[in-house]
């Protein structure tokens, strides 16, 4: 599998974009009840990190491309879903950089320029799922690849987020909030997790397996992965499940530990999910 700046621009990218929607979420859930200071405090570490992946997410389809040049050819032709997906990229990325900086300047998360990203952000994934979705590879070309971007979405910047907003909430002795929090976290974690185990199984049981991948009889490469993917869901159930425990119990020991590792499996996960999902295409 060589596509590993694919790879890491997928699943980056897409944690940014579902980070800002929980982002989005949180400040117009909570800030009444938390107030605005404690509530910026909250969101400040997290908006810096879906900074630092957006510019890392960057850098990953600049290697993919070979030089940033090749961006700006390619934008002259918005008919393309890879133009669009340049395009799309680019805007949700300067909308992240400018909503940090605004924000750090006043302070204040703005909740409409969290929206207006978080919202390009969605459109970003119908048009990266596109991109691979309108091909002839049979391990891409269906709605499994849309469910498994928007999947991913949800899962990894459900969990991200809520893992580093709820921690700073706890610090400020905001245990209610911080559980509200790992709540909202948990159904949309379970909503990723829900489309990429349903509809994933009915593509695995309605497609039928290409003759050979690379050159390669099919049957060689997709044996060793079976064991792979049921791990990969193993794991997220695993890290959904951790954040679930949060939501029900009021007296965990060590919850912020508990967020953090429940990112680390959802991370090892998606990036077991995505490789495979490469494989399939290769």
């Amino acid at each position: 599998m060589h596509e590993w700046a694919l790879l890491i621009f997928t699943l980056i990218m897409q944690a940014a974009i579902g980070g800002m929607c929980m982002l989005w979420l949180f400040q117009t859930t909570l800030t009444k009840t938390v107030g605005p200071d404690a509530m910026f405090t909250a969101t400040k570490k997290p908006l810096i990190i879906l900074g630092i992946l957006s510019v890392i997410g960057m850098a990953a389809s600049t290697l993919h491309l070979g030089t940033p040049t090749h961006a700006f050819y390619t934008l002259s032709n918005l008919a393309s879903w890879l133009s669009r997906e340049i395009l799309f990229t680019g805007l949700f990325i300067l909308g992240v950089l400018v909503t940090l900086s605004i924000s750090l300047k006043n302070k204040r998360l703005s909740a409409g320029l969290t929206l207006a990203t978080a919202l390009i952000g969605l459109i970003d994934v119908f048009v990266m799922s596109s991109l691979y979705a309108h091909t002839f590879v049979n391990g891409w070309n269906s709605i499994n690849t849309y469910a498994s971007f928007y999947g991913t979405t949800l899962i990894l910047g459900s969990v991200l987020v809520a893992s580093f907003v709820s921690g700073e909430l706890r610090k400020v002795e905001r245990g209610d909030a911080a559980r509200l929090v790992i709540r909202y976290s948990f159904y949309a974690a379970l909503i990723g997790l829900v489309l990429e185990l349903v509809i994933g199984a009915i593509y695995g049981f309605s497609i039928p397996a290409p003759d050979s991948i690379q050159a390669v009889p099919a049957l060689t490469v997709l044996e060793p992965l079976q064991s792979t993917v049921l791990f990969r869901y193993l794991l997220t159930v695993v890290g959904v499940g951790f954040i679930g425990v949060l939501t029900t119990s009021k007296s965990a020991k060590n919850p912020n530990q508990m967020a953090y590792l429940a990112l680390a499996v959802v991370v090892v996960a998606e990036v077991i999910g995505r490789y495979v999902f490469y494989t399939l295409g290769a």
